[in-house]
């Protein structure tokens, strides 16, 4: 009643015009014709939290932050190894260590295999990974807090005794096998790694390609040594992030870690690659694409060069964004590709490539490459304006904060920094440099760093198909990418007829006296093909499959020749069938018995075959379909010797509980798909009791359509609609 009353005052009041006043007395917010008229306030200033950092008297260096927004507790870890330094004829042997220490299990006090460990992390949704890059290993641990302190026990073991399972190391190679069978398979991913490799240089470890035989010639012993060298308190960086108190966290820390001691420091050699930056152009031949893709550029720059900063203005005004010249120049204006990029890339432990790269039509390949060298030329000669200034110093700016969304990526970011020897502040540095950067000092990085005349040219594609040769940009050397064979560890078998007996025996292909060879004519294929009809154990000599002139069926002569009247008759040879089975016949088979695997399959396979004369003989509701009984029944023998007998029950031949098992594919109710209890009728058997069957399936199709809702049946229900319903039994 006081609801009702309410209404009737606000809607009074909204007719009297109240809310007309309020809004009107309410001011207008300024307008602009222009949106580049807008005035943005100027960003407000914000504090990056730092980690609390300390080092245990091992040497390892941790990093704590408290983040109470969720009861969950991260752990990072950063090691000091790498692929870089591992040996050329080994190529492999680091990623492989990274990914079996943690699927290999764990040695110990509380030695676990590495099911067990699963086991263990999914019964407390919590995580371990582990991994090995170029240069730096990682591991991780994501947790609950209140399952903190015996997972991370077992953190602690996973680095500090790995078990290296033999058979997980099989595991890890296998899987690696199949990324080498499959690293051509994707166009750009092709460019990319194999330009990455023309300007480090092919000798070069970061040019190293993981191979068949180098990943063969890698075994435990070598992931042990691998670990023994490089996984040591002193050579780690440990970081945790969540809802923890930094006092108690410390004492966990030191009580876990504390006790492994120092080994060995790090002191490989820095990696070499090629620092002269030449010329030249590459071709790489892929005749299944339509596009080209074409990469250019040279060696780029470290992160810690002095010019950093003025370098990522100078590559968002290049390629970095969608205003950039590059853009609009060859997308905007020139409409030669779709996606256009290229930055100067740095790197933390070597200088990062300097790459400019874009897919066009095969036919505009030379006009892609002469635009994108217009626009580096442009880069070096026309200096950046105010707009192309503002806009990419917002750009970088305004997205700046994206990197800090939480508290683990700073501390992620800080351990980042640390780890390769940059200053503590460099983040609270980085949005300063920015915004001190000129457009001079965008013109000098551009000459110092942007070599037009120094590019590597590599471009992947149908040569036929080029608007004009590669060889019009310079000498072109054709690159290579042929996978090498795996090596052959098996050594070839002699053709004896020992051999072929024993190979004969294993595939159940014998060489009995009913053994024989049946023709299979494709007319449609333009030729004739032949398969052996399989063994016959000497059940009936002579007999087997014929599949002469694409039309399956068994014929009933021993020579392979067609039933008087010049059609095959479709029967088991020498067996007449029954109400409920085969019964033997004159050199038949008992009921129930097998027939033999290769005939069945062939059988099954070819069931839609032409008839002679080009006729259908086999098809959908042809004669071999209208023996599914008997292919089906003899299906299950072949299970039944494979899997061993199972206990049957004969139902009753009207019994409701019946479906057709080659129409309907019904199943009783409650039971799982894919398993059969003891005690359930087989398709098999249901596929015995066709006439049966028939009769009841037209009877609840009957009732189904006189009535709706469920139907009653002695000795079971069946659902509206019966025909898909399920039965079950009283």
């Amino acid at each position: 009643m006081r609801i009702a009353e309410y209404m009737k005052k606000t809607t009074a009041a909204l007719a009297a015009g109240g809310l007309v006043a309020l809004v009107s007395a309410a001011p207008a917010p300024a307008q602009v014709e222009d949106y580049r008229d807008i005035e943005y306030p100027e960003l407000a200033e914000f504090e990056i939290p730092r980690p609390e950092i300390y080092d245990l008297p091992n040497g390892m260096k941790v990093f704590l932050m408290e983040d109470h927004e969720l009861p969950l507790i991260q752990v990072i870890v950063r090691v000091r190894t790498g692929g870089a330094w591992e040996p050329a004829e080994k190529t492999g042997l680091a990623g492989l260590t990274g990914s079996v220490q943690r699927t290999g299990g764990i040695g110990g006090p509380r030695a676990m295999s590495g099911d067990e460990l699963d086991d263990f992390l999914e019964a407390r949704a919590a995580s371990v990974e582990t991994s090995i890059g170029q240069n730096v290993g990682f591991a991780s641990m994501d947790v609950l807090k209140d399952d903190f302190d015996e997972v991370f026990q077992v953190f602690h073991d996973v680095l500090r005794y790995p078990a290296f399972a033999e058979d997980k190391l099989e595991v890890a190679k296998a899987q690696a096998r199949s990324a080498v069978a499959r690293r051509n398979d994707d166009v750009t991913s092709i460019t990319a790694r194999e330009f990455s490799r023309l300007v480090y240089g092919t000798d070069s470890p970061l040019s190293r390609l993981t191979e068949y035989a180098t990943l063969d010639a890698v075994s435990r012993d070598d992931l042990v040594a691998w670990h023994g060298a490089h996984y040591h308190p002193n050579n780690m960086y440990l970081g945790v992030v969540g809802d923890f108190d930094s006092a108690a966290m410390k004492e966990k820390i030191a009580a876990v870690f504390g006790g492994w001691p120092a080994g060995p420091a790090f002191d490989r050699e820095p990696v070499e690659f090629e620092s002269e930056r030449t010329p030249g152009v590459y071709f790489i031949e892929k005749t299944d694409v339509t596009q080209a893709n074409i990469r250019l550029g040279h060696l780029g720059i470290r992160l810690q060069n002095p010019d950093f900063f003025a370098v990522q203005v100078l590559n968002e005004i290049l390629g970095g964004s969608f205003a950039s010249r590059l853009v609009k120049s060859v997308r905007k204006e020139k409409g030669l590709a779709y996606s256009v990029r290229g930055t100067i890339g740095s790197g933390l432990v070597y200088p990062g490539v300097a790459g400019f790269g874009l897919q066009t039509k095969s036919e505009s390949m030379g006009q892609a490459i002469d635009a994108v060298l217009e626009v580096l030329e442009g880069m070096k000669t026309d200096a950046a304006t105010d707009e192309e200034m503002e806009r990419a110093k917002g750009s970088i700016l305004n997205s700046f904060i994206f990197n800090y969304a939480s508290k683990g990526q700073v501390l992620s970011q800080q351990m980042l920094y640390s780890f390769y020897g940059l200053p503590l502040d460099w983040l609270e540095n980085y949005r300063r440099q920015i915004e001190a950067v000129t457009n001079d000092d965008v013109s000098r990085v551009a000459a110092a760093h942007l070599y037009p005349d120094k590019l590597k040219i590599l471009v992947v594609g149908r040569a036929e198909e080029f608007d004009r040769p590669v060889e019009s940009f310079g000498p072109v050397e054709v690159v290579d990418i042929a996978i090498p064979d795996p090596p052959v560890t098996v050594e070839a078998v002699a053709a004896t007829d020992e051999n072929r007996a024993a190979g004969a025996e294993v595939f159940g292909r014998g060489s009995g006296p009913g053994r024989r060879r049946a023709d299979r004519r494709h007319p449609q294929r333009g030729g004739d093909r032949r398969l052996d009809a399989g063994p016959d154990d000497g059940a009936h000599p002579g007999g087997g499959l014929s599949l002469s002139g694409s039309h399956v069926g068994v014929d009933d002569h021993a020579d392979g020749r067609a039933a008087p009247g010049g059609r095959r008759r479709h029967r088991l040879h020498g067996a007449r069938r029954s109400e409920h089975g085969v019964e033997p016949g004159a050199g038949g088979r008992p009921a129930g018995a097998a027939q033999p695997r290769s005939a069945l399959r062939g059988a099954l396979r070819h069931r839609r075959g032409r008839g002679p004369g080009g006729g259908r003989g086999g098809g959908r509701g042809g004669p071999v379909r209208r023996r599914g009984p008997e292919l089906s029944r003899h299906r299950h023998a072949l299970v039944r010797r494979r899997r061993g007998p199972r206990p049957e029950v004969v139902l009753p031949r009207r019994s409701p509980l019946h479906r057709h098992a080659g129409g309907l594919r019904g199943r009783l109710l409650g039971l799982s798909r894919g398993r059969r209890p003891a005690g359930v009728v087989r398709r098999g058997d249901l596929g015995r009791r066709q006439p049966a069957l028939r009769d009841h399936r037209q009877e609840l199709r009957v009732r189904s359509r006189g009535r709706s809702g469920p139907l009653r049946e002695a000795g079971g229900i069946v659902s509206s609609g019966c025909l898909r319903g399920h039965v079950t039994g009283g």
